[in-house]
């Protein structure tokens, strides 16, 4: 009787091996195609790994350039300030040298153009930009439209009290040369021609001369 059951549980044994080999075989399949893929994502891990190191190595490198131009335009701007400073002592010193004659025509000039297209607005005379509103006026016009004139300058011109084409179509080549000081651009006012555009903006606006 034991031997036949022992002989019964022999005989199921190629039975349970026809079940376990195929679970078996997937089971390993499974696993070779996860070590595939492993692999695949491994190498594509490093090549990207690879890329941000040398864009690190670039942008490491660029940053320097940036900071060596920075440098250079500093000490360019640096000379050539110190260049032009023996030209503004020397405007300096002539407008100090002004005798009294010329102050009394630059008076007079103020009052008749305080009387005249500024007539009854909150106007003063500064010797350094010429005439200027001590508040906004109702009519602004649009300085943006003189070449050269954006929006950050158009308010940096408001900040001193300049709204109007006129009062920069009066300025003196002494006042041009302060207001570009003013903007660390020597000589700008003047290669743009800012006065002869005012004066013709006015002119188109308002009519006259």
């Amino acid at each position: 009787m034991i031997t036949l059951s022992l002989l019964e549980h022999l005989e199921k044994i190629p039975y349970l091996l026809s079940l376990f080999f195929p679970v078996a075989l997937f089971f390993l399949a499974g696993l070779a195609l996860a070590w595939v893929i492993w692999r695949k994502e491994g190498r594509r891990l490093e090549k990207v790994l690879a890329e941000y190191d040398q864009l690190s190595a670039d942008f490491s490198s660029t940053s320097q350039k940036k900071y060596e131009l920075a440098r250079r335009f500093s000490r360019i701007s640096h000379k050539t300030q110190e260049s032009t400073m023996p030209e503004r002592a020397q405007k300096n010193q002539a407008g100090a040298e002004l005798s009294p004659r010329s102050s009394e025509k630059s008076a007079q000039k103020a009052e008749l153009i305080q009387s005249d297209f500024f007539e009854g607005e909150s106007v003063e005379v500064d010797p350094k930009y010429g005439l200027l509103f001590t508040e906004r006026p109702v009519e602004v016009d649009d300085l943006k439209k003189i070449k050269g004139v954006a929006g950050v300058l158009e308010g940096k011109l408001h900040e001193i009290g300049l709204y109007r084409f006129r009062q920069i179509a009066l300025w003196t080549e002494a006042q041009a040369a302060d207001f570009s000081e003013r903007l660390a651009f020597p000589g700008r006012v003047e290669r743009d021609q800012w006065v002869q555009q005012a004066a013709a903006l006015h002119a188109e606006k308002y009519g006259g001369s």
